[in-house]
Parts: C-alpha cells; structure tokens; sequence
C-alpha cells in the first residue's frame, strides 16, 4: 500500500492506494459530510455488493456506489467509489483508480503520481 491525499470538494483526504483491492472506497461518514457541504455526485444504488476483509471474519454490506470529481496534485478526475460504512481510512483508491489513471506508484519513494 501507498499512502498520499486527494481533494473532493473542500476536503483534503487522506487517502491509500491498495494494490489488492479492485475497487475504490470512501467511508460513508466522509461522503455524507462532502454531500452536506455541497458537493455533487452521480448516486448509484447497489443490489448485493459485500466487503470482505482479508482482515478476519468480518463483513460489510455495501449500498451506494457514487461518481465525483476528485482531484490529486493538479489533476482533476471523475471516479466511482463504493461507500462503505466502515474503513480503516477516509479513501482507498483501487487497482481500477491505477489502471483508468495511469498511476505510476514509487515503492521507494512512498508516492504515488500519473
């Protein structure tokens, strides 16, 4: 894992890049702050998507996966994040943020950059 920020609207979040992880997350407390201080984003609904930890037994059900406009160094992106009720960060950034990025990631360094 590599650690860096991001912005989503005003907020400065800190935010880990989980190269084990397929997908990207952000903590439903974090998100239901961004949304009460204005920040617009395409709200989807999910059936039957649930978080499993590699982590113990523990599982979360996972109910909104929600579009926004992030925003890392100067560049700005569209990205789609599940909303989970519980993370051990505000956002972890998967593989598909990686890929759809073109994230270059410097081990040695700890940072990460497109």
């Amino acid at each position: 894992m590599s650690a860096g920020s991001l912005c989503i609207g005003n907020q400065h979040i800190p935010a880990v890049i989980d190269i084990g992880s397929q997908i990207s997350f952000l903590t439903e407390e974090m998100y239901h702050k961004l949304i009460s201080e204005g920040l617009e984003s395409l709200e989807l609904g999910v059936q039957s998507a649930v978080l499993f930890s590699a982590f113990g037994n523990k599982t979360e059900s996972i109910r909104v996966m929600a579009m926004m406009q992030i925003r890392v160094d100067e560049i700005v992106l569209d990205d789609i994040f599940l909303i989970s009720p519980q993370l051990l960060t505000q956002a972890l950034l998967g593989v598909d943020f990686c890929r759809n990025n073109n994230v270059i990631i410097n081990f040695s360094c700890a940072v990460f950059c497109n």
